[in-house]
């Protein structure tokens, strides 16, 4: 998984730096009203139509391939298939890592699968975070992939039904649960270890982290300024 963070991570500053180098993020003087608007108007068409659907997928990728296909890879699970949706604005984005039929493996396992996807969120954050401070300095594309990464985590938890015994079919983060609360604990709701309410409870605190607080958002002005990056 953290390779494969790394890999994700550093692949996706090199196509957003080729990019901007070839495209550039400045195509005129804007110097007046006019020529300022007519700047950020582009900026935000570039964001929207190449730059987001290259911070969201990298993140999916991350998710699938690198989260529960890292996991299905630790446990010498054969036969695993992908499937990606097309990303903002293009598509509605998402994924799939799978296998056809009965997984032979624990509960334990199993419980490692569903969060594999999971653990890759704040990984692809913790390193980006840990590049900011050591460069002293972020790139407006590093912010969205970050901004992203975070955004599809807390989404994913938030969105999440409750109640782990109505049928609904699962995801990520019911599955978690329902695994982690196998046993005693599932085979009684009124003895739970821990509910999705209370990773929707947990994940609020992650608001308070300042790269996605203060620097994600500040690193926005990119957009009317045109700047690369922020010290």
């Amino acid at each position: 998984m953290r390779s494969g963070v790394e890999l994700i991570s550093s692949a996706h500053k090199c196509i957003s730096t080729l990019e901007d180098d070839y495209l550039g993020t400045r195509w005129f003087s804007e110097s007046n009203l006019p020529g300022k608007a007519g700047g950020i108007a582009a900026r935000i068409t570039k964001y929207v139509f190449l730059d987001v659907p290259v911070d969201y997928f990298s993140t999916i990728l991350g998710h699938e391939f690198f989260g529960h296909g890292a996991r299905y890879r630790e446990f010498g699970i054969k036969g695993v298939h992908y499937y990606f949706m097309w990303p903002p604005p293009y598509g509605l984005g998402g994924g799939i890592a799978d296998k056809d039929g009965v997984l032979p493996v624990s509960c334990q396992q199993l419980l490692a699968i569903w969060s594999g996807g999971l653990e890759v969120h704040p990984l692809i954050n913790k390193n980006l975070g840990l590049r900011w401070m050591k460069n002293g300095q972020m790139n407006y594309r590093e912010a969205s992939q970050f901004f992203w990464s975070f955004q599809i985590l807390w989404s994913y938890i938030q969105e999440t039904d409750e109640n782990l015994f109505n049928g609904v079919s699962d995801n990520d983060v019911r599955a978690y649960v329902r695994y982690l609360n196998s046993g005693t604990a599932y085979s009684d709701p009124t003895i739970i270890k821990m509910s999705v309410k209370d990773l929707k409870s947990k994940m609020l605190i992650n608001i308070a982290n300042p790269f996605f607080f203060l620097f994600s958002v500040y690193d926005l002005q990119y957009l009317p300024l045109g700047g690369q990056s922020v010290v």
